[in-house]
């Protein structure tokens, strides 16, 4: 007889202890980014060595890394402004420019980097640092929060408790809500499908403007990472959840601390996280 398939899970493979809180990840095929409250961007090879770290200006906030390794677009914030840096896989700045102070970032093989601010707008810069686009949200206490970047899209969180999909150009296909206030810190988008995470305990799926699930998690959540075929969500009870794309629990893992940030790989074999324990796991 044929035995059945394994079932999904987790396993850690490697945790690196920075130094400081792990505020942001991004992995891909076969290198981990991340940023600490220490003000350092490192570049973690996927068996968990260190390639290079750089120490850049104020407190990091968020990182995202194009598919392919070539770019890694990093945000900060230095009192009263933030700055946005595009870095090279060698760990070369290719520029840095000042922005509003921002939550999210994302970058795409092409080198155009997205970003949340909070003053409520979503910004996209060419890969030579120009403005392409702004596009204002309504605003709350802290704006836009978290942006990710799809397949010919853009997901994008903010405190008006409505996630959005956006075209390219920065033209909104639709919107949606939980129906209930919920700040919305976390967005990962694959295939159309938009996972949020809120600080309510819920994690939230929606497809095409509608809200398809919702999970309660044991406390608020800020990371969360989608794949084919499953849901990732970081919870500051020190768990991450693993659930289908039916909003089913698969399994639940203890971790060191608060989960700030997850990541999957384009091929779905590995999630990145960022814990409050000052250690980027995978």
């Amino acid at each position: 007889t044929t035995p059945p398939p394994p079932k999904p899970g987790l396993k850690n493979l490697w945790s690196y202890t920075t130094g400081g809180e792990v505020y942001g990840v991004a992995v891909n095929q076969d290198r981990v980014a991340a940023v600490s409250w220490d003000g350092r961007v490192r570049l973690i090879a996927i068996n968990g060595s260190l390639l290079w770290e750089k120490k850049l200006q104020g407190s990091v906030e968020d990182v995202g890394m194009s598919q392919n390794g070539a770019y890694i677009a990093v945000t900060s914030f230095l009192y009263p402004k933030g700055k946005l840096y595009l870095i090279d896989e060698r760990g070369k700045v290719l520029w840095e420019r000042d922005v509003p102070q921002s939550k999210g970032v994302d970058v795409g093989d092409d080198g155009q980097a997205v970003l949340a601010s909070t003053d409520g707008a979503v910004r996209l810069f060419s890969k030579t640092g120009a403005p392409s686009w702004e596009l204002k949200l309504e605003k709350s206490a802290w704006g836009a929060w978290d942006v990710a970047l799809g397949s010919g899209t853009v997901a994008v969180g903010g405190d008006d408790a409505y996630v959005y999909l956006l075209e390219p150009k920065g033209t909104v296909l639709w919107k949606a809500t939980a129906g209930e206030k919920s700040y919305i810190y976390g967005v990962a988008v694959s295939d159309g499908r938009v996972a949020t995470a809120s600080p309510a305990w819920y994690i939230y799926l929606s497809e095409d403007g509608r809200l398809r699930w919702k999970y309660k998690t044991g406390g608020s959540n800020y990371g969360v990472a989608i794949t084919q075929g499953y849901v990732a969500a970081g919870s500051w009870d020190n768990n991450i959840y693993l659930l289908d794309m039916e909003g089913r629990l698969l399994g639940q893992y203890p971790m060191g601390g608060h989960v700030n940030k997850l990541s999957f790989s384009p091929d779905g074999r590995y999630l990145a996280a960022g814990s409050s324990d000052g250690s980027v796991y995978l």
